[in-house]
């Protein structure tokens, strides 16, 4: 039985500054979007947890594979459940990633119940955390520590 609002697939990069549309399964919505042409965001509206991780994983692997991809940003601001399995999907999403591409993680601050359990887990260091896409940085051309300009 289909639900209602549930639409089967996984949601690819939308063109540079759009978004794609709301893809749906039940317990969390999926949306891409495409701020800057190496940048995708996707954004996680619900639960991550054992019913829900399989196609965040399909979301987000599609979205690796795209060659021109420098960052990744997991937007998890509307988060609202978050189990051990949905740790460990960030986690091997972080470590998985190619070394000319970034993750970074969107709106934690934002999300009392997703900063503590990543910080109580122990894993919040692990990840960039940013307050916007604007935040990130060209990986091609990191800033240099000893340029007291960019530090």
């Amino acid at each position: 039985m289909t639900r209602p609002g549930y639409r089967s697939g996984v949601p690819t990069a939308a063109a540079p500054g759009s978004a794609s549309p709301d893809r749906n399964v039940p317990g969390v919505s999926l949306t891409v979007s495409r701020p800057r042409p190496a940048v995708v965001v996707v954004a996680i509206r619900g639960d991550l947890d054992l019913a829900t991780h399989h196609a965040v994983r399909a979301c987000l692997d599609e979205q690796r594979r795209d060659p021109a991809l420098a960052h990744l940003v997991i937007d998890v601001a509307e988060v609202g459940f978050l189990q051990s399995i949905g740790i460990a999907l960030l986690i091997d999403t972080q470590q998985s990633m190619p070394a000319h591409q970034q993750l970074a993680l969107l709106g934690v601050s934002h999300n009392r119940l997703v900063h503590h359990v990543l910080d109580i887990t122990g894993v919040l260091p692990r990840f960039t955390k940013i307050e916007s896409v604007q935040d990130l940085t060209d990986p091609s051309n990191p800033p240099d520590p000893t340029d007291p300009i960019t530090v």
